[in-house]
């Protein structure tokens, strides 16, 4: 199968371009005026990362060993430093790494020397990793003490409400007896899992996780078997949220929510949407708005969030949801593991792609691979009868919506066309539930919700429970009690909403998706009909609105060979199968 990003494995440096590492370089981005001697004239570049001796900006402008290079750095305080140096190494592109130079600084003013070595220092404590008594640490660090409260509040995190799961994992509803672990054959003669307990050793054998904007889920293989793994609450996905108690611990998943509930300034849900984003971009302002945690701009200009006079990157936060889904899958396996194979969204460029693997380094992981989640998704389905010649896969996560055309004619997948929008995804829809909902609570009292940020957290969980509702009911009840005090008292909230209402509250929404969809159609000069299936992934996908647009759009029914919220950690899991077979090169 091709590699999904299309770019032909990076070839090794060639001898007179060594990439020694003698020192250790910090994660650092931020604005740089570039201009080498064959140059006519400065270029606006960002670094990528600073050692003492220098940093690497990435680029494919050409350049030779040993070549000058004046620099203008914009540091975080706004002031320009005025470097110099030489070009010690040039790198080739390679998958989720740019082509750039390293630059060794030379010649530099003392006074400027000395504010870059500032600069070194404060990226190197942004990025800072605080190990603790275990092996493998989640990233946030509060000294020996707290790290054991982190780990103990780990080990007994509150069972989660009696949560559905959403429409998208009709497993969880109720108090029957747990299904075992559900299966996919990486090949069709493939073995199947074991029902229960650890499987039997063979091949070593590959995890791979799916950090997902709003949930996220790990998968295992063992020789020719995928079995996605359960949680420590019993669920198989976990919500992306990262919570701090008053006594210092940290937590994740169903107790994190339980926070952001009661305590919105203690909690963040989603870290995923701000993983490599800088705190200033535009696109990113309205959405800190309405963050209820203390947030603030980090000494790189990336977003950092504060509790406790403790300041947090987003790495480190995304790296605690990692590092759950990690214990659960050593528990799983019976042994430790070091590589995973990640998703991601198809609109990450190569920052974000450099953060979310520094999340996977700080909780002891080393990514082997990625693979985009629609292509992973395109992957589960490869075994079902109408996965042939020209099928797409349409993909409405949590927080993100992807598209991908992939051509199933040959032997192998190959993807003709991809396009995602990184602001788009299930939470909308929940949204604008509760944006109605607190619409018809202000008529009634004259009392806006939106203000008051645990009274709003509560509507958008009371609005999500009625989506998923909503996907087998004609009609729920979007219900919050005690949600605000009068002088007579605490009132509810309680708005009746009808499916076809949804519907209608969410149809831009849901018409936004086709406008990436016909991004896509266009890259590939291929029409909707020309598609022969449409295969679902996502857990917004079950929700009938969604399904009746996606059949009328491309003019034909579309299909789920597996439950839709598994179908990118699943594909994933054949992902890492397929890179150690040799049938996808890394």
């Amino acid at each position: 199968m091709a590699d999904p990003r299309n770019r032909a494995p990076a070839p090794p440096p060639p001898p007179s371009s060594p990439r020694r590492r003698g020192e250790e370089r910090h994660a650092f981005r931020v604005a740089i005026d570039v201009k080498c001697s064959s140059w006519e004239r400065f270029h606006q570049l960002f670094s990528l990362n600073i050692a003492r001796s220098g940093l690497f900006v990435p680029t494919e402008r050409a350049a030779q060993l040993d070549e000058a290079v004046e620099l203008r750095l914009r540091a975080p305080d706004g002031s320009v430093l005025s470097l110099h140096g030489r070009v010690r190494h040039t790198l080739p592109a390679a998958p989720h790494r740019p082509a750039g130079l390293g630059v060794e600084l030379s010649g530099v003013a003392e006074l400027d020397r000395a504010r870059y070595q500032e600069l070194v220092q404060r990226a190197a404590t942004a990025n800072a990793v605080y190990p603790d008594s275990t092996p493998s640490a989640p990233a946030p660090s509060r000294g020996d003490a707290a790290e054991a409260k982190a780990q103990a509040a780990e080990r007994s995190l509150p069972a989660p409400e009696a949560d559905p799961g959403g429409p998208a994992s009709p497993s969880a509803r109720g108090s029957g007896a747990r299904p075992s672990p559900p299966a996919a054959a990486v090949a069709p003669r493939a073995t199947p899992a074991p029902p229960q307990g650890r499987p039997a050793a063979r091949a070593a054998p590959l995890v791979a996780i799916d950090l997902g904007t709003s949930r996220s889920s790990v998968a295992a293989v063992v020789g020719r078997t995928v079995s996605l793994v359960r949680l420590p609450d019993g669920g198989w996905d976990s919500p992306s949220v990262v919570g701090f108690a008053e006594d210092g611990a940290v937590i994740v998943g169903h107790g994190a929510r339980q926070l952001l509930a009661t305590d919105p300034r203690r909690a963040l849900g989603s870290p995923k949407r701000l993983l490599g984003r800088l705190y200033d971009e535009s696109a990113l302002a309205p959405y800190l708005a309405t963050l209820a945690i203390p947030h603030a701009r980090g000494p790189a200009g990336e977003i950092q969030i504060h509790v406790d006079r403790t300041a947090y990157s987003i790495e480190q936060l995304c790296a605690t949801l990692i590092h759950r889904l990690k214990q659960a899958a050593e528990a799983f396996l019976g042994h430790a593991i070091a590589e995973v194979v990640l998703s991601a969204p198809v609109g990450f460029d190569e920052c974000r792609y450099e953060a979310l693997r520094e999340a996977a380094r700080i909780a002891g992981l080393r990514v082997s691979e990625f693979v985009d989640e629609p292509t992973a998704a395109a992957l589960t389905h490869r075994f079902d009868q109408d996965f042939r010649g020209l099928v797409a896969v349409y993909d409405y996560g949590g927080g993100t919506f992807d598209f991908s055309i992939v051509d199933a004619s040959a032997a192998d997948v190959h993807v003709v066309a991809t396009a995602g929008d990184t602001w788009l995804g299930g939470d909308d829809f929940d949204a604008a539930l509760a944006g109605a909902a607190a619409d018809d609570f202000w008529r009634q009292h004259r009392i806006e919700l939106r203000h008051q940020a645990v009274q709003w957290q509560r509507l958008l969980f009371a609005a999500e429970r009625a989506k998923r509702e909503l996907s087998t009911h004609d009609e729920t009840v979007v219900r919050v009690p005690d949600v605000a005090l009068r002088q007579q008292g605490t009132i509810g909230l309680e708005f009746t909403v009808t499916r076809a209402r949804f519907a209608e509250l969410s149809r831009e929404i849901v018409e936004r998706s086709f406008e990436t969809c016909t991004q896509a159609l266009e890259l590939s000069d291929v029409s909707a009909r020309d598609l022969n299936a449409i295969y679902l992934s996502g857990g917004t996908t079950y929700i009938p609105a969604v399904r009746e647009a996606v059949a009328r759009f491309f003019g034909k029914q579309p299909r789920a060979a597996v439950p839709p919220e598994r179908a990118v950690v699943t594909g994933a899991a054949i992902y890492a199968a397929l890179l150690r077979s040799g049938a996808i090169q890394s």
